[in-house]
């Protein structure tokens, strides 16, 4: 049976890699942020460049015109081979809208949350330059996601990147072939679309205009490392990256009880190889804690709203730029 996953997580939560990892498969394929192609908010989702690499790749121009209800359907038939997809687009809304139209289709749909500790999450936005509201973004995705996702696997972005047991138990929950050495995902070419450059550039040889591009993206947005050097010995390796930030950014912010509540949940539905997969007793308190966690409908509305006037209005601002 042919099955889409969509890996959420709020962002700079590791999806990007984990939507390569998981695709790294003859027969799967990773189309990565591909929600952005048709809810573009900012001037470079206008500017489609596949990830393969290939300045001359018309894959996504293709699939645009397809449109969007056939999206999933024209991968398919342009790769025959191919008999899962990886989405790793994040937005609840997209995987939510985008799951009815494959069940009517009789798609598959697996849902995998990407997450990292509130800690962890910070460092990813301070050295971006980004911590100023950092833990209301890490709040209210996941708020969100509990909303708008039923059914769904958690695994901490730390756990698959220190045990490739991780990814294999993983693959096994979602139905997923894995073999040893699938987290090597630059072994493979992908055509992904958008995401994290940290993870993207990987994918090419050092040298290529593909790699600088991508090197220059991540450079660009580490702006407050202390040192760059990290990002050519870590070339084509995963591994836990976390240099020093400027001596005025505090190392470990204060947490709300609400974080702390969705880390209670989150850990509770990780996979780990530390941890037992023995049903968890207290499922039905978590439950609860969930249904308390709920992002309101009006919240839901707010964000739909705002996502639609940003996408409108930044397709308007091209079209006066371009023309």
């Amino acid at each position: 049976m042919r099955k889409v996953v969509f890996v959420g997580g709020s962002s700079y939560s590791g999806s990007t890699f984990l939507d390569l990892m998981l695709a790294n498969s003859r027969d799967g394929f990773s189309c990565g942020e591909v929600s952005q192609m048709f809810y573009p908010f900012r001037q470079h989702h206008f500017n489609i460049i596949c990830g393969c690499g290939d300045p001359e790749c018309l894959l996504w121009h293709n699939i645009q015109r397809a449109g969007v209800d056939r999206l999933y359907d024209t991968i398919f038939e342009l790769f025959p081979s191919v008999s899962y997809i990886v989405d790793s687009s994040k937005d609840p809304l997209w995987i939510q809208q985008r799951t009815k139209t494959l069940i009517r289709s009789g798609v598959g749909v697996e849902n995998v949350l990407i997450w990292k500790t509130p800690e962890e999450y910070y460092h990813s936005c301070a050295k971006r330059g980004q911590e100023r509201r950092w833990e209301n973004a890490w709040i209210n995705y996941h708020r969100l996601y509990f909303r708008m996702i039923d059914d769904w696997h958690a695994v901490r972005c730390a756990d698959v990147v220190a045990s490739a047991d991780s990814l294999r138990l993983l693959c096994e929950q979602i139905g997923l072939p894995y073999f040893e050495g699938k987290h090597r995902y630059w072994e493979k070419v992908h055509h992904m679309l958008f995401g994290n450059h940290s993870a993207k550039r990987h994918l090419y040889q050092k040298g290529t205009k593909a790699y600088e591009r991508s090197n220059k993206v991540q450079r660009d947005s580490f702006k407050k490392y202390a040192d760059h050097q990290f990002s050519e010995v870590s070339h084509q390796a995963i591994v836990s990256e976390r240099p020093s930030l400027s001596s005025k950014e505090g190392c470990r912010p204060r947490i709300s009880p609400i974080s702390e509540q969705i880390m209670r949940v989150l850990e509770s539905q990780s996979i780990a190889p530390h941890k037992s997969q023995e049903p968890d007793k207290d499922q039905c308190r978590v439950t609860e804690i969930i249904d308390r966690l709920k992002a309101s409908k009006a919240y839901e509305f707010r964000r739909r709203t705002r996502r639609d006037i940003r996408t409108r209005t930044m397709r308007l601002f091209m079209q006066l730029k371009n023309g």
